[in-house]
């Protein structure tokens, strides 16, 4: 397996989404974003396995996007939008067929390193949805929470498997949806970046924290001052 990346950090995270961004350019997923009035997050596996450092398949991608998941966290609740997060646990013990395969281990839910990371807990009006397969669209907590109008936005780990198999479900039902690309996490930047090309390219809406932090001012009416959760607007095309 090869090396896992610490690809972007606190400092460096806002001057590497711009440049993910600018490889975008001209693709179906940056065109401006739909309405978010009807927006829900859905934060996907902030697990220990992947986010503690103590563990074995800890992502140092991680502490340099974990403030702009935060920051995306705060904006909806102070728009008063509905966040749902996923939890990936294996209720019998044994893994998916196609994780298996690939190598991926189980996930039982008595494993501490399911558990949500430490600073990281839905509130008590937040949904938890459980899921075994990369996409969280199998957890039908998470479809329960959906509206026909309602606009997802997806951060969390990982870009490459978990968040764009959701977005492809996603797609497949007609759903319009945002992936946050500040806001995610995986092993590499390559496949990050690849994550992203993917998902620009007729799945689904790709934008940094601070574009969906206008649009989501612009359209819940809360007004909200997006300089209070630390991150800047500017530059946005949204």
């Amino acid at each position: 397996m090869k090396k896992r990346e610490q690809y972007a950090t606190e400092a460096t995270a806002e001057t590497k989404c711009s440049d993910w961004l600018k490889l975008l350019d001209g693709s179906p997923g940056r065109r401006p974003l739909p309405s978010l009035s009807n927006a829900i997050l859905v934060v996907i596996d902030l697990q220990r396995l992947f986010l503690d450092p103590s563990s074995p398949a800890f992502l140092p991608a991680w502490p340099g996007i974990e403030p702009r998941v935060r920051a995306l966290l705060d904006l909806f609740r102070a728009a008063r939008r509905p966040v749902v997060w996923t939890r990936h646990v294996d209720p019998h013990g044994e893994s998916g067929k196609v994780i298996a395969h690939f190598g991926g281990k189980p996930m039982p839910a008595d494993d501490a390193l399911t558990a949500f990371v430490q600073g990281w807990q839905p509130g008590p009006r937040d949904g938890i949805a459980l899921k075994s397969r990369y996409s969280a669209w199998t957890a039908p907590e998470l479809r329960a929470r959906m509206r026909p109008d309602s606009v997802p936005v997806f951060a969390g780990v990982t870009t490459h498997r978990c968040i764009l198999a959701t977005a492809v479900e996603a797609a497949s039902r007609d759903r319009i949806c945002v992936v946050a690309a500040d806001a995610c996490a995986t092993s590499s930047e390559r496949l990050h970046i690849a994550a992203l090309h993917v998902l620009s390219n007729g799945l689904c809406h790709v934008a940094s924290v601070s574009e969906i932090a206008a649009a989501l001012s612009r359209d819940s009416g809360v007004g909200i001052r997006h300089s209070t959760f630390g991150i800047r607007t500017s530059g946005g095309r949204q």
